[in-house]
C-alpha cells in the first residue's frame, strides 16, 4: 500500500494499519520518504512507534523500515537546497545539536530520483528471473486471446 502522511498520523489511522499488518506472515519493508528537519524525523519516529505499538509482540520482528529520501547521505548534500531549522519547532533544540542549522525537505529532491530509489529498493525484494517468466506468460496469453478474438471472431454478436 501506498499512504501519504501530511504531519502527525492519528491513532486510527496507525491502528488500521498495523490491524492490516497483523494478518500478513510475512515480513513487511516500510519505505519511507520525509524531510529531514526536526518535524520530519519526529513523523517518521512517532509513526514507527504507533505502528509497532500496535502490532502483537510477535509481529513487531517482522517490520523494517528504510528511510530512502531525505536520507542522511541527502542531508549531507550540499547541491541540494536546504533551509534553516525553524526554531519554535518543539525539538528544535535536539536537531540542532545533532545536525546544525540546515534542514532538507524530501521536495528538494529531483521527482525522477524519487522514483528511481523507489523502483530500485522494490525491485530487491523481487525474483527478477521469476518477474521476467510471469512477464513472457503473459504477454503470450495476451497474443493468444488476441489471435483468437481476430481468428475465431469471438466476442462478435450473431
Amino acid at each position: 500500500h501506498l499512504n501519504v502522511i501530511r504531519g502527525q498520523v492519528s491513532e486510527s489511522f496507525a491502528w488500521n494499519i498495523a490491524d492490516e499488518w497483523s494478518r500478513i506472515d510475512k515480513p513487511i519493508q516500510v519505505l519511507y520518504f520525509g524531510d529531514h528537519d526536526p518535524s520530519g524525523l519526529n513523523i517518521e519516529a512517532s509513526l514507527r512507534n504507533r505502528l509497532l505499538g500496535f502490532l502483537p509482540k510477535e509481529k513487531r520482528e517482522w517490520v523494517f523500515f528504510k528511510r530512502l529520501g531525505a536520507n542522511d547521505a541527502d542531508f549531507r548534500n550540499s547541491d541540494l537546497i536546504s533551509i534553516p531549522v525553524k526554531k519554535k519547532d518543539k525539538s528544535a533544540r535536539e536537531y540542532l545539536k545533532t545536525y546544525g542549522d540546515r534542514c532538507v525537505e524530501v521536495d528538494a529532491i529531483d521527482m525522477n530520483e524519487i522514483r528511481r530509489r523507489l523502483d530500485s529498493e522494490i525491485k530487491t525484494f523481487i525474483d527478477m528471473k521469476e518477474w521476467e517468466s510471469l512477464q513472457l506468460t503473459e504477454r503470450l496469453e495476451k497474443e493468444t486471446i488476441d489471435q483468437l478474438f481476430r481468428v475465431g471472431n469471438i466476442g462478435e454478436a450473431a
